[in-house]
């Protein structure tokens, strides 16, 4: 306890504050990086240090919401992924699904074997028929390049003669 004639800490620095703030007490300093307010130098500095405990308080107590939140997150995907794989499981052990699967497949393979099979019985005609055109068309072909040929190259003579003319055309007349 306090005795009638001694002050708490407290008190002294509201004297202090009082000085300053009434100009009694030493002169505040001054210069460029000082900072000084209504209600004077010692309480801009003690309302710095607060508001920096303040964001250093807030920016904790988020982080740990955050990480609480990702903790949260992580454990509720990994509950669905276990749902989803307990369902998935149950799903595919149920012995009349299996069954179910499994004559549908063969009633479609029975389906398909016949249609494969005259699929490839017509692939086979195809390919038959293929070869004999190529032997129908190859003489036709090379009847047809025989006619063709002279009359390309007759062609290929009429155009030279042409360009030559044309070129002495174009020389007399530059001249």
């Amino acid at each position: 306890m306090l005795n009638h004639g001694e002050m708490n800490l407290s008190d002294a620095f509201k004297k202090k504050i009082a000085a300053y703030d009434s100009g009694e007490g030493p002169e505040a300093p001054s210069g460029p990086n000082t900072t000084i307010c209504r209600t004077g130098l010692f309480k801009s500095a003690a309302m710095k240090l607060f508001l920096i405990a303040a964001l250093l308080v807030l920016a904790l107590t988020h982080g740990s919401f955050a990480q609480d939140g990702a903790e949260r997150m992580s454990q509720y995907l990994q509950n669905i992924k276990a749902k989803i794989n307990q369902d998935f499981q149950e799903f595919m052990g149920h012995q009349e699904l299996q069954d179910k699967a499994e004559s549908f497949l063969e009633d479609r393979q029975m389906e398909l074997e016949p249609l494969a099979a005259k699929i490839q019985d017509q692939l086979q005609d195809l390919k038959v028929a293929a070869t004999n055109m190529e032997e129908q068309i190859k003489p036709l072909t090379a009847k047809v390049k025989e006619q063709v040929n002279p009359l390309i190259y007759s062609l290929q003579e009429k155009m030279e003669a042409m360009l030559q003319t044309l070129a002495k055309h174009t020389k007399t007349n530059r001249k």
